[in-house]
């Protein structure tokens, strides 16, 4: 115990002697001593992280392909053509055709290489390989076996290598038979490197390519005569073709022009992509307007399957689909919206004009890009089989789109409803501002839209939605939907 209050007043010593000690300090002289020092600060710009564009398609590729044709009384199926005579239309079991265009036309193009010649080969050059895929032909190379050195002895001959594994066929040729690549066992065809080739030999030629289907040349540019003076010679190209040493020559044949097909008809509309182009998630919405005809005789719509059967007059089904969603197209028009899915990966940050930036990846060789996310918009149609009345028209559609951050759809506070626990409150209500429509599915049987307020209300100020109870009582089992003003929906089920 001494040694310790010992040692305690050592330290308490130490302490007061060291909290007594005086630092001097100078400044002036040679070099300056400085007395202060100050630092500066300096903000970053803000970067935003929240990329959420989507490509939307050409004029070019929406042009005409909502047009659509209605037939109830599935005249086509009986004629094969629209009323033109002339327009041939398979006819399909809905009565409802949306054009398709067919392939486009191609003009003619010419062969890329419509002779290729090399004059004569010395030690120096490379070896010259033809290849095809295949069995593809190759017609027009000459094989000579005459070849001498520059002093005009004669050396070994020419090498052909047949690498065609699956024929048991040998090659044999001899001077000045024609090499026919593909159809006599040789899939590639290997002129070996010789000391040099004089006269009278001819000069190795691949021509007639307008038969070819493709075939592939090593261009080497190392050609020279057997004159003396060792004259370069210039391979003879077609204009516009100026290969460089070790490039790859593609001899393309010649092919006809080809003009447009023919469209056809089928009762879903061409689709029209939509690519997202985002790193947070994104909505799509895309909202349907419908335009009566003059005249007050189009076909009525119809919002579902069950009113299309239930119809005594013609009766059209319009569905607009957005990716995996869809909503009938009626009277008053149809909305739907899809999530494309963010793709973060894609994203990093960079500099430009002394800022940070945001923006998509361009080091894909090193990470390799997420697939983007995607949503296909069209149209399907579907008619009943009735008389039409003479004159009869069909209404037109105008569909537009936009593009936002994606918000999650409204909620619900309970998944089971009954008789005697018969609100919910709805949350989330981001994309949303009320309820539009409530439907009941009873067990086994099709489902019923429920009259407000006979059979619901919504208190948009409390966001409760309320259930009479006797409708809740009388349909044990069933389901509810409930769908809010941004065509999202949320599912309840009625209590056993």
């Amino acid at each position: 115990m001494k040694l310790r209050k010992l040692m305690a007043g050592t330290l308490a010593m130490t302490m007061v002697v060291s909290s007594s000690m005086t630092v001097f300090a100078s400044g002036g002289g040679t070099p300056a001593r400085a007395n202060e020092a100050t630092g500066t600060g300096e903000a970053f710009n803000h970067v935003d992280k929240d990329v959420y564009s989507v490509t939307f398609p050409t004029t070019t590729e929406v042009a005409n392909i909502f047009n659509y044709y209605v037939d109830p009384e599935r005249a086509i199926q009986g004629a094969g053509t629209l009323a033109d005579g002339n327009t041939a239309v398979t006819p399909n079991a809905n009565g409802v055709y949306f054009a398709h265009p067919g392939t486009p036309a191609t003009p003619a193009q010419d062969a890329s290489v419509t002779a290729f010649t090399i004059a004569d080969k010395t030690e120096a050059d490379e070896d010259i390989t033809v290849t095809v895929p295949g069995n593809t032909a190759v017609t027009g190379l000459t094989y000579s076996k005459g070849w001498k050195d520059p002093s005009g002895n004669a050396v070994a001959g020419v090498s052909v290598t047949d690498n065609n594994t699956t024929s048991a066929t040998a090659v044999t040729l001899a001077d000045g038979d024609e090499i026919v690549v593909g159809t006599v066992g040789v899939d590639s065809c290997t002129i070996a490197s010789v000391p040099g080739k004089t006269a009278p030999d001819a000069d190795l030629k691949i021509d007639g390519v307008d038969s070819l289907t493709n075939v592939t040349l090593t261009y080497y540019d190392r050609w020279v005569g057997n004159d003396t003076a060792k004259t370069v010679v210039t391979p003879t190209l077609p204009a516009g073709l100026t290969p460089v040493d070790g490039n790859t020559i593609t001899v393309a044949p010649h092919q006809d022009a080809t003009p447009e097909g023919a469209a056809t008809y089928e009762s879903d509309s061409v689709q029209v992509n939509f690519e997202g182009k985002n790193s947070v998630d994104a909505d799509i919405t895309v909202r349907a307007e419908v335009t009566a005809s003059a005249g007050g005789k189009d076909i009525a719509l119809v919002k579902d399957d069950a009113a299309l059967t239930a119809a005594t007059d013609p009766a059209l089904l319009l569905t607009l689909s957005v990716g995996s969603k869809n909503a009938a197209i009626t009277s008053s028009g149809a909305s739907v919206t899809e999530q494309i899915v963010g793709k973060p990966n894609n994203f990093a940050v960079t500099t430009e004009n002394n800022k940070f930036v945001y923006g998509i990846r361009t080091n894909t060789d090193e990470t390799p890009l997420d697939t983007w996310s995607s949503a296909a918009v069209k149209l399907s149609g579907k008619t009943n089989n009735k008389t039409i009345s003479d004159g009869m028209t069909a209404p037109s559609v105008k569909l537009t789109w936009s593009v936002a951050k994606h918000v999650d759809s409204p909620t619900l506070s309970a998944t089971t409803v009954s008789a005697t626990q018969n609100t919910v409150t709805v949350t989330n209500l981001a994309g949303a501002t009320k309820v539009t429509g409530v439907s009941i599915t009873p067990v086994g049987k099709a489902p019923v839209t429920l009259a407000s307020p006979a059979k619901w209300s919504y208190n948009e100020s409390t966001k409760v939605l309320t259930f009479v109870s006797a409708v809740l009582g009388g349909n044990p089992g069933a389901s509810i939907t409930v769908t809010f003003d941004d065509n999202s929906t949320a599912t309840l089920s009625v209590a056993s």
